[in-house]
């Protein structure tokens, strides 16, 4: 199965951080939109069977980061977060998703996301990752279907050239937009029946991004506190189940590097996770603190070797390409739904 994992990170003050529940509740609503673009389709798109699910939900109330003083998701701030929130998950493939206070960014835009290189040795061996922040006015919308695409399409156009890296829509060359107003790539994001076509569909599959087959345990999600991991004092749990959600573990670029990331010990672990979920070994709050434990015992030695990692030159030089790249595609906004529309539930096509 191809698949999507989404680490969502909330800061203080965003419209969905107040509690657990919503700080859940908002990641469920983002990855059943971004699964009826990308996995199901919606007409006349393409099913395309890009799975999205959430491997990880953090929510780190240290972080206070204005939408309004952000202009794209390179904000030192921004960056800082998430090379601490990646040292947590041993720098898992993933789109890495900040939630922001305030409605928009700094360009009036509700979002913005890329692909960020983890490694590089050429143009058939490199690694991404996603980064992505999200504004409160992307709140109840298909952005996140949106910004995922904007990771799902970077690619090297030319093996032979590392200078061919593109995050343009490969529908839309020369773009990194779709000029149809029903794509999900239209920069003004429909604000319902957004679809993709089927050329989106097969660049977005080969994504570095998108994991193949991998082991999961249906129906788990982690919430971590700013820590990394749940404390009573705050009332969180550091595991809930979630029906539509997963937990996929992944091994990053380096983890043989890292004595305690052997992957016979990680196949071994999984296995045991996931025959645990399925006879419902996670009932409790008790359970639940057994996993924190043997995850942070497997896990905690290496956060130190991966905090000393330093960027290649190549890497640095990539990932500031990829910056301006995102810069030149303007503001990702959403179109608004006519409150009139809104009162009646219902989508008012021929209003939009």
């Amino acid at each position: 199965m191809a698949t999507v994992s989404i680490v969502s990170i909330f800061t203080r003050g965003s419209r969905s951080s107040d509690t657990e529940e919503l700080r859940l509740a908002r990641v469920q609503a983002d990855i059943r939109r971004s699964n009826e673009v990308w996995n199901t389709g919606i007409a006349p798109g393409v099913a395309c069977g890009i799975n999205f699910v959430s491997s990880r939900v953090f929510y780190r109330p240290d972080y206070t980061i204005p939408a309004s003083t952000v202009a794209d998701n390179s904000d030192p701030r921004v960056v800082s977060l998430l090379n601490d929130i990646k040292t947590q998950t041993n720098n898992a493939t993933a789109i890495y998703v900040v939630y922001l206070s305030e409605q928009t960014l700094s360009s009036g835009a509700i979002g913005n996301a890329g692909p960020v290189f983890s490694f590089f040795n050429s143009t058939t061996d490199f690694g991404l990752v996603g980064h992505a922040v999200m504004s409160d006015g992307a709140f109840d919308s298909y952005a996140l279907a949106h910004e995922s695409g904007h990771v799902l399409f970077g690619r090297f156009l030319n093996n032979n050239d590392p200078n061919s890296f593109t995050i343009n829509d490969p529908s839309n060359p020369g773009s990194g937009h779709n000029n149809d107003p029903q794509n999900v790539m239209f920069p003004i994001i429909p604000a319902s029946n957004p679809f993709i076509n089927g050329t989106q569909c097969s660049v977005a599959r080969q994504s570095r991004v998108v994991l193949n087959d991998p082991v999961s345990a249906s129906g788990f999600v982690s919430t971590v506190n700013a820590a990394g991991f749940s404390s009573a004092s705050d009332n969180e749990s550091f595991d809930s189940l979630e029906s539509s959600s997963s937990f996929v573990p992944v091994e990053s670029s380096d983890s043989e590097d890292c004595g305690c990331h052997h992957k016979d010990k990680r196949r071994r672990m999984m296995e045991l996770l996931s025959s645990m979920v399925n006879s419902g070994a996670f009932s409790s709050t008790g359970d639940a603190d057994l996993f924190e434990s043997f995850e942070s015992s497997s896990s905690g030695d290496c956060r130190r070797h991966h905090r000393k990692r330093k960027e290649s030159r190549e890497v640095k030089m990539l990932n500031q390409q990829v910056s301006q790249m995102l810069r030149r595609l303007g503001p990702d906004k959403v179109r608004e739904v006519p409150l009139k529309c809104r009162k009646k539930r219902k989508c008012c096509k021929d209003r939009e």
